[in-house]
């Protein structure tokens, strides 16, 4: 392969990073954690909604996936929106919307008003600014740490289902659900306004990067274009395949028999264990590279679904817990890794983008079809099983791709300066 020399040079450029930079990162890990507990409130209430409404299992799952597609497509806005002018404006209208929505949902008395709740005020406007635009903003205030930088704001799913997860179901046993999403909704408020006392603050300008690859190489041996639908089919097949343990863990735990405290107690297990996999996985991508690192996640989350679907010993839960956890932790961000490694580098956060939308898309639909299987069969088992034959189409589409990426880097690739 030949590379400009200037290319090849060590940048003695001062780093960017500055203390204000982890002060931006921790209120943003803060918002993600507030973030994710608005969608966690709702798998953990989720049985308790349907049967105080006296509503099948498909409504509740229904706005989560209203949810999950509002989020893929309000990252893209709201995306846009603060790499014009940055984080505070979407911020300052996230904060309002998100406890609008919970308190909306805290009064609800008709399907269509949960589905406006989680998929346009929690899920579009509030949720759409947090996740991808924080981490995009994220990676403009570090260089040398930047891979840190995002595994840490990404970790904030984790952190909020091992510290919300037990207290949702604590609140929701002694005072309701409803009381439980009016508190939420002040406590979301009370967090999130303070916030854009740090992010009102521009990031610094970056240092020119002087490689540029060009648009039309192809590492895979097909065009970009082609490469980029094959990652987003395989980020849906993925996702389908993770929605049914996150969206209704607690309630199948609950169908077996045990508590309600205890099917709570295996999804807090679950995304405790998601913590570590996702900042440990991301530290294993930049030695063996983002291919390998999904193909072990995605293998490790295949035979989790299959256990899910045969066992129904509570100890053999909490450890099948713990295998999906350290599976799906690392899936998500390894795509990113992907995209960097073989895209060129000035398109690389549009398509970074769209296929996290895929993967949003994958999440609604899985987590409503686990909730339309069990209404037809009274059981979690089936949609345990669909999602292990989409885990097989992920690693099918990634296996290809990674098998023309070894070739690829066997084979001389010119890049222009």
């Amino acid at each position: 392969m030949t590379v400009d020399a200037k290319t090849t040079q060590p940048d003695h450029r001062q780093s960017i990073e500055t203390p204000y930079g982890w002060a931006v990162l921790a209120v943003s890990l803060l918002l993600v954690v507030v973030g994710y507990g608005s969608t966690l409130l709702l798998l953990v209430s989720l049985k308790q909604i349907a049967v105080d409404l006296e509503w099948p299992r498909s409504v509740p799952s229904r706005a989560y996936a209203c949810n999950m597609i509002g989020i893929g497509l309000g990252g893209i806005v709201m995306g846009y929106w603060s790499d014009r002018s940055g984080p505070a404006p979407a911020i300052v209208l996230s904060a309002l919307a998100m406890p609008a929505g919970l308190w909306l949902v805290s009064n609800v008395t008709e399907p269509w008003q949960v589905y406006l709740a989680y998929g346009l005020l929690i899920g579009f406007i509030a949720n759409g600014a947090l996740f991808s635009p924080l981490i995009a903003n994220t990676t403009r205030w570090f260089d040398k740490r930047r891979g840190l930088a995002i595994a840490i704001v990404a970790s904030g799913q984790g952190v909020g289902g091992t510290l919300l997860a037990p207290l949702f179901r604590w609140v929701n046993e002694h005072h309701g659900w409803r009381t439980t999403y009016e508190w939420y909704a002040l406590v979301a408020l009370c967090l999130m306004v303070p916030t854009l006392l740090i992010l009102r603050r521009r990031a610094p300008q970056p240092h020119q990067n002087t490689a540029v690859l060009a648009d039309n190489r192809q590492p895979l041996g097909m065009p970009l274009n082609t490469v980029h639908a094959m990652l987003f089919a395989a980020i849906i097949c993925c996702c389908v395949a993770m929605a049914t343990p996150l969206v209704h863990l607690v309630a199948h735990v609950s169908d077996l028999g045990f508590t309600y405290a205890q099917g709570a107690q295996v999804l807090s297990l679950l995304l405790f264990t998601s913590l570590f996999s996702r900042l440990g996985l991301g530290a294993l991508s930049d030695r063996i590279g983002g291919f390998r690192t999904l193909l072990s996640g995605s293998g490790l989350q295949a035979i989790s679904l299959l256990l899910f679907a045969s066992l129904g010993d509570l100890w053999a839960i909490y450890g099948i817990a713990v295998l999906f956890g350290l599976g799906f932790g690392g899936i998500v961000p390894s795509y990113a890794m992907i995209i960097r490694e073989i895209f060129p580098e000035r398109r690389a956060a549009w398509r970074i983008a769209m296929v996290m939308t895929g993967g949003t898309l994958g999440m609604a639909s899985g987590g409503y079809a686990g909730g339309w299987i069990f209404d037809g069969t009274g059981s979690y088992v089936a949609a345990f099983l669909l999602g292990f034959a989409f885990n097989l189409g992920n690693l099918a589409i990634i296996g290809n791709l990674y098998r023309r990426h070894r070739r690829g880097r066997r084979m001389d690739v010119a890049v222009p300066a």
